[in-house]
């Protein structure tokens, strides 16, 4: 089961990774976070489902490891 959680984890960063590389190449930089000009127009909903597609992969993964460090199965 460890294994499984460690695989998931993985495959999340991996995902983290294309996410970023294209929120950097649409921003034409590395970001910290969503437009900020889009926050600024009130569109705050797109800006949150922004934030969350930049670094829900990222908790996820560690919640991953969390399981795959506490699991008793193995």
């Amino acid at each position: 089961m460890r294994i499984m959680w460690i695989a998931a984890a993985l495959i999340s960063l991996v995902g983290t990774v294309i996410v970023w590389g294209f929120v950097a190449g649409w921003a034409g930089r590395i970001v910290a976070y969503p437009d900020l000009e889009l926050l600024r127009s009130g569109e705050w909903l797109s800006w949150i489902v922004g934030a969350l597609l930049m670094y829900g992969p990222l908790f996820f993964t560690g919640w991953m490891l969390m399981k795959a460090f506490r699991d008793d199965d193995s």
